[in-house]
């Protein structure tokens, strides 16, 4: 099993995708405020498109902390989906 240092993101990739969730949140603020004061198109895909970067990145870094705690022996309870990708990233 691999250190709590050696698991999860590298403190680069860390920071990369935190600065994509802080960007694509405001960004999310954005397309909302668009969205909501003249709905088309264009600003419901850009609505959708944040919404989705935003998602992702939120759960990158969510995946990165369960990894962490359960590499220290820390992890209060399980969380299926991660455990599935957790399991499949170790084989």
């Amino acid at each position: 099993m691999p250190d709590t240092d050696s698991a999860g993101l590298k403190p680069w990739q860390w920071w990369f995708v935190f600065i994509a969730a802080s960007v694509s949140l405001s960004w999310f603020f954005e397309a909302f405020k668009s969205f909501t004061l003249m709905s088309s198109l264009r600003s419901g895909l850009q609505l959708i498109g944040c919404a989705l970067l935003l998602a992702t990145s939120f759960l990158v870094l969510v995946y990165d902390a369960y990894v962490k705690e359960k590499i220290k022996g820390t992890l209060a309870r399980t969380f299926a989906p991660f455990e599935w990708w957790y399991n499949r990233r170790q084989s």
